[in-house]
């Protein structure tokens, strides 16, 4: 008898890791009620990250034990999906022959996907303007890790072991209060199950304006003079602002920023980009004038050419606080 198995492949920000957490803290609900979410291979409670890692060092025996944790009905969960390649994908896929595949992911719009993709990228240690990032991504969209879900879409359906594709709007669900992962576990179930403890919580919530330009500028110097940040300076940053909140918001109120404040939904390139994506797969679609206008900083420089004391002194703090702790 064939197994069945859904691939819950994120994309990134769009609640996968809400949604992978919840799952895994319910396991044993679910497997009460017939589906299996494997525990193998999950790094930090949350999702199977380890088997994406495990296909791209192409390791069979970390893959076969990972197949052998599997029932008669399963969920498999990683945003780290979208990133494989056609030969990845059936490289990983050659490992479920005797499975009907089911692959579900999420939709957002262009324009929220975007502001919180390159929020991300600068906390992992990135210093572009979001204009920048903006203006990189919309001229070459084909390239682009933000607005490539055509190209993610298009990888899965055409692994002849997929038997169809599920695209949730993720904008449409938020906006009828509905959870995410309730969402997937009535697609998979035909049901509701009613002991599932869903929390609706925020994970890996985006940061306020202010505070991720604040980060990113300290990025760029930092990077400037040599240091490697990564998540370094992010951490070390949220950390202060734990233990020493003044330091933060003294440096808040102290910086300059420009506000621009628009809606992305309403030009003409990310309206392109969303008509062609909906002409092509089905999908329920959130209309334009309910995004949300977005509020893009940008921090100037004072009138005396440098900035403030205060911002300069959090600075200060947080490269020798980062230095303290490498060594």
């Amino acid at each position: 008898m064939d197994k069945t198995t859904f691939f819950h492949i994120g994309p990134h920000k769009t609640g996968s890791t809400y949604v992978q957490q919840t799952l895994f803290r319910n396991r044993e609900v679910l497997l009460s009620n017939g589906l299996t979410y494997s525990s193998e291979l999950v790094v930090d409670n949350s999702g199977h990250h380890g088997l994406y890692e495990a296909v791209l060092a192409k390791d069979s025996k970390l893959i076969e034990k990972f197949c052998l944790s599997l029932g008669e009905l399963n969920l498999i969960s990683s945003e780290n999906f979208e990133y494989l390649k056609s030969n990845e994908l059936n490289y990983l896929l050659d490992f479920f022959q005797g499975h009907n595949i089911h692959v579900i992911l999420f939709k957002r719009n262009y324009s929220d996907i975007l502001f919180s993709a390159w929020q991300e990228s600068i906390k992992h240690g990135g210093e572009q303007p979001f204009y920048e990032y903006l203006l990189e991504n919309i001229l070459f969209p084909e390239s682009s890790r933000a607005i490539n879900l055509p190209n993610v879409v298009e990888c899965w359906l055409n692994n002849k072991l997929v038997k169809d594709l599920k695209i949730f709007n993720y904008d449409l669900l938020l906006s009828q209060n509905a959870d995410i992962t309730k969402a997937i576990t009535r697609f998979v179930f035909k049901r509701d199950i009613l002991e599932i403890n869903y929390d609706g919580r925020l994970v890996n919530s985006s940061f306020d304006f202010k505070t991720i330009e604040i980060i990113r500028v300290f990025n760029k110097f930092a990077k400037n003079s040599g240091y490697l940040i990564n998540d370094n300076l992010r951490n070390t940053f949220l950390d202060l602002k734990k233990k020493q909140p003044e330091l933060i918001n003294a440096a808040l109120e102290s910086s300059l920023f420009r506000f621009g404040e628009f809606n992305l939904a309403s030009t003409w390139i990310i309206n392109a980009l969303e008509d062609k994506f909906y002409k092509h797969y089905e999908c329920e679609r959130i209309q334009n004038n309910n995004v949300k206008l977005r509020i893009v900083p940008q921090i100037e420089v004072s009138n005396t050419g440098c900035y403030s004391e205060d911002f300069m002194k959090l600075y200060k703090i947080l490269i020798s606080t980062m230095q303290i702790a490498n060594n």
